[in-house]
This record gives structure tokens, C-alpha cells and sequence, in this order.
């Protein structure tokens, strides 16, 4: 099947799909080629997987442009992805294509694929790509991948958080349930990982299922998880926990009592490491994104975490630490002043001494890096410090800010100016005014 001349029909059927609609003989014919075609793909993916991606357009162009061809085969076409997908002898492209068509599939055709009862099957097939270990031992491993680097787990993770965007919860949850229990409970790590991205990626699509029902039991896992001596393990729960803290609020709120003191403890052990002449630790990103989304969305009830959380990242922006971790205490900085607004004040003074040695000319590479972040910090600041409590600096602010447009070229430098001037407006208003001219010349 895999002959140049097949691979040439399937390319020109693939051309001619745009025509189908309003066609129903020529609809027909497409729809009863569908296991032909199928037959024919599962050829070249096993001999040349060029000429499989290239074929595979005629599927991909099909459900775009009249779907309903595809619809008596659905079972047909999820069964052929999934022995694609588990296929390990295929090239990654293949299965990356065929994981990446059932997400589509689960797009198009959500009542279809519950009826015929093809949730399940999806769901075990993505979960067990999602717990193969990655090619590279990476301990700060991308979950999500991108249009030039994608793999068959990080493809499956992607898959699996398109479920939960189409599939109801009741039809999603059983299923993984099943899957999550055994997994937690054993002593496999990559299982383990597994189960936390799973939790991590349905947090946005079972929102409101998750606060209902599964609350208190996932905070508890991921609880665990963050603790975990795995640093496999512990990255997946991090994660799980910026995304909860993403997309379950409030109700997450409710849990920082018991989930903050856990992220000051790491940075502390982390800042110690570091200072002792250790290793910045992989799993350093995880850290911050949780506790960024967590302080970010709490709000206004961030304030009684507010002593602790600030000394940490002070000791996080000591000059000693690497540019990642300084850089990474800037933005949880700004995250925290978005929430805490002007209960950040008994900070200000402090937190504009630690900025300014970012906002000085100097040659210093490492300042030079951080200065755009700096300057984003600075301008949560202003935005939320209240107008009386910047208005002081205002003038010096805008001098700096004008100062350093005219004698850079960094578009990102240029462009964490306009910010800060954004954000003044903002807080000053009006007192803007005279100064509007030159920061449009």
C-alpha cells in the first residue's frame, strides 16, 4: 500500500477536500475511502514517515472541511490513532501526528466518542504515554510542547487537557479516577508523574467538578506530592498546584494555611543551598510558579502571608543568587504587589532600595539582564501602591524612565518603560499631562 502512486492519490484527495460540501456523491465516495485510506497511512507510517505526515493532510483537511465524512468511522479512526500512538517502533512524528488528531477529534465529534464509549480507551492510552520516561533526563522537563519540539507524552499531556475541555466530568473522571488511585499509591515514579500532570491538566476543564467534589482529597495529593523526595515527582505536583491556584478560585483560597508555609520553607532551604555554594535546584521554576499564581489570585487575602512570603523573596534577591532566581523573585514581586495592592506599603521603602540597583547605568551584565524585570516590578508597584504613597517619586520615576529610552535600543528594555509610564498614568493621572509629550516623541 505504501507505493508512490497510492501516495499520490491520497495527496490529491487531500486538495480536493475544499470541494466536498454541497457535493453528496462526492461525499460518499470520500466517506466509504475513509478505511482505505486508513489502511494506506498505516503503510507509510511504518516505512516512511515523511511521506505518513504528508498523506495524514487528508484526514486533518477532512475534519475541517466536512466532518461529517469522518462520522460513521469514528471508532475506526480513535482505534487506528491509539495502535499508532502505543507504537514505540514509530517515528515520535507519526505518533505526535496521530495524538495530536484525537484531540481534534474529541473537538469535533464530544457526543459521538461518549456514545460509542471511546473516553476510556482515550483516556488509558494518554495516560500511559504520559508515564513513559522522557528520552532526556531532564529534571525541569517541558509538560506542554511546542510547534518545533513535541513528543508522544508531552503531546498525550496536551490531548488530555483537551478532554477535559470537551468531556463532561462524568464521563471523564471514572476512567482516570481509576487510573490516578493505583498510580498515587505505588512506588513507580513515572506513573506518579503521570497522575500529577493528569490532576495538573483537568483543572481548567473540571473546574467546577473539582471544587465540588475532589477538593479536599487533591490538595491533600498534591500536598504530598510537593514533598516528595522524587524531584520528578515533586516538579508534576508544583505544577499541579500553580494550576489549581490558576483556574479553582476561590475555593483554592481557602486552602493557603496549609500550602504557603510549604513554598516559604522551599525557598528558604533553597536560598540556604545556594548561599552554602550548592547547586541552583532544577525544580527552582515549579517553585515560583506556584507561588506566584497562588499569591496572585488570593487577592487582598495575601496580607497576613505578606511578612513571611516578603522575606523570602528578599532573601531570594540577594546579589549572591543567580539572574534566574533574582529574575524569578521580581516577577513573584510584582504578582504579590498586583494582589496585595496597598498592603504592600510597609515593604515599599525597603523594595525601592533593592530596585534601584537595577535602574543605575552601569555595565554590569547581570543588572543589565535584569533590568527590564526590574523595571515591571516597579511599575506593580506604582500601579498599586496608591497615589500619595508614589507621588514623590514621581518626577525622579519619570526622568529614569525617560533617560533610559533615550539611550537604549532594547525593545524589551523600551518596552518595561512604557509600562512603568502606563502604570503611572494610572496612579497619578492627570499629573501625567505635562509630561505626555515627551514620552510619545
Amino acid at each position: 500500500m505504501a507505493t508512490p502512486v497510492i501516495y499520490n492519490i491520497l495527496l490529491g484527495m487531500s486538495h480536493l477536500v475544499p470541494f466536498i460540501p454541497g457535493r453528496q456523491e462526492v461525499e460518499q465516495t470520500y466517506q466509504d475511502s475513509i478505511p482505505y485510506v486508513l489502511k494506506a497511512l498505516g503503510a507509510f507510517a511504518m516505512q516512511d514517515s515523511f511521506k505518513f505526515i504528508e498523506a495524514f493532510d487528508i484526514l486533518e483537511n477532512l475534519a475541517d472541511e466536512s466532518s461529517r465524512t469522518l462520522s460513521p468511522h469514528m471508532k475506526l479512526l480513535i482505534d487506528f490513532c491509539l495502535q499508532l500512538a502505543g507504537n514505540t517502533q514509530l517515528d515520535d512524528s507519526v505518533r505526535v501526528k496521530t495524538i495530536t488528531f484525537i484531540g481534534w477529534l474529541v473537538r469535533l465529534k464530544k457526543k459521538m466518542i461518549i456514545k460509542q464509549k471511546l473516553v476510556e480507551p482515550i483516556v488509558n492510552a494518554l495516560f500511559a504515554l504520559m508515564s513513559v520516561a522522557p528520552e532526556v533526563e531532564d529534571e525541569d522537563e517541558e509538560y506542554f510542547g511546542s510547534n518545533e519540539v513535541s513528543t508522544p507524552s508531552t503531546c498525550a499531556t496536551q490531548s488530555l487537557d483537551v478532554l477535559a475541555l470537551h468531556i463532561p466530568p462524568k464521563q471523564l473522571f471514572p476512567p482516570l479516577m481509576a487510573l490516578l488511585e493505583p498510580a498515587l499509591a505505588g512506588i513507580d515514579p513515572l506513573p506518579k508523574k503521570a497522575a500529577y500532570l493528569s490532576i495538573a491538566v483537568i483543572a481548567e476543564g473540571c473546574s467546577e467538578h473539582i471544587c465540588s467534589k475532589y477538593l479536599r482529597v487533591l490538595v491533600d495529593v498534591i500536598k504530598r506530592g510537593i514533598t516528595d523526595e522524587n524531584v520528578m515527582i515533586r516538579n508534576a505536583a508544583l505544577f499541579a498546584l500553580g494550576q489549581f491556584s490558576e483556574h479553582l478560585q476561590p475555593e483554592i483560597s481557602q486552602h493557603a494555611d496549609e500550602i504557603l508555609p510549604i513554598l516559604f520553607e522551599f525557598l528558604q532551604q533553597l536560598c540556604l543551598q545556594i548561599r552554602s555554594g550548592g547547586k541552583e535546584p532544577p525544580h527552582i521554576d515549579r517553585v515560583f510558579y506556584a507561588l506566584e499564581t497562588t499569591c496572585e489570585n488570593l487577592e487582598d487575602q495575601v496580607t497576613p502571608y505578606l511578612p513571611m512570603l516578603m522575606e523570602r523573596l528578599f532573601e531570594s534577591l540577594d546579589s549572591r543568587n543567580s539572574v534566574h532566581l533574582r529574575e524569578l523573585s521580581l516577577t513573584t514581586i510584582a504578582a504579590t504587589a498586583s494582589a496585595a495592592k496597598e498592603h504592600m506599603l510597609p515593604y515599599f521603602a525597603r523594595l525601592i532600595d533593592c530596585l534601584k540597583v537595577y535602574l543605575v547605568k552601569t555595565d554590569d551584565e547581570d543588572i543589565c539582564t535584569l533590568r527590564p524585570q526590574a523595571i515591571d516590578t516597579f511599575a506593580a508597584l506604582v500601579r498599586t501602591i496608591g497615589r500619595d504613597n508614589f507621588l514623590p517619586l514621581a518626577v525622579d520615576t519619570l526622568n529614569m524612565g525617560l533617560t533610559m529610552m533615550d539611550e537604549s535600543n532594547d525593545p524589551d528594555l523600551r518596552r518595561s518603560c512604557y509600562n512603568l509610564f502606563a502604570s503611572m498614568a494610572s496612579s497619578v493621572k492627570e499629573d501625567m499631562a505635562g509630561s505626555l509629550n515627551k514620552i510619545v516623541e
